[in-house]
């Protein structure tokens, strides 16, 4: 997707829309999908092998997030918060309900505990690492205690709990900056990695 940064902060997937995610790989591509252009209706998933191995498996979503640009990224640096430092009352479920499929996602609540952290002047021979999603974080340990199905096929009770589940992260104005700043010139790449 080409387009602006996103201003507002965010959690790329909520407890149920990172499953969906996973899900959706087992179906064929919609047509918008350069993955079809280049591997026609196969699913980037067999489904038997999502049913037999992946869904009984830890997974997680990783961003890759860079500057393209030769000069110094200013214009709107990616900023996240420390996950540790919210409570479940921070993330704010909101559906995104596209032509083929609905994803969940989180928008975020402010709380003056919270310790945010930006990345100014990043040079593109840098890369940032966000963890948009595991499915072994804290959030997915208390919502599977009181939802049965969401410890068989999405959190696994029998692996360790980390401390994140989902990093509010978006782009934001420095103020010191000059409004006559190159824009903004960045990438974003996700991954899903299965354990």
């Amino acid at each position: 997707r080409i387009g602006g940064p996103a201003t507002f902060m965010h959690g790329d997937y909520a407890l149920l829309g990172a499953p969906m995610r996973r899900d959706n790989f087992t179906l064929p591509p919609p047509d918008h999908d350069t993955f079809k252009i280049l591997n026609g209706e196969r699913p980037l998933i067999p489904p038997a092998e999502m049913a037999e191995d992946l869904r009984h498996r830890r997974f997680a979503i990783v961003n890759f997030w860079r500057n393209l640009a030769d000069e110094p990224l200013v214009d709107m640096p990616l900023c996240f918060c420390d996950e540790t430092t919210n409570t479940a009352d921070d993330y704010v479920a909101v559906e995104f309900r596209y032509t083929d499929r609905v994803i969940e996602t989180y928008l975020a609540g402010y709380a003056p505990r919270q310790r945010w952290y930006y990345v100014p002047q990043m040079v593109k021979e840098e890369g940032l690492l966000l963890k948009t999603f595991d499915s072994q974080g804290r959030w997915a340990q208390e919502y599977a205690q009181t939802h049965p199905e969401y410890a068989d096929t999405v959190f696994h009770p029998q692996e360790p709990v980390v401390p994140a589940t989902s990093v509010l992260h978006g782009a934001v104005k420095d103020p010191r900056v000059a409004a006559d700043v190159a824009p903004r010139r960045s990438i974003e790449v996700r991954m899903m990695v299965f354990y």
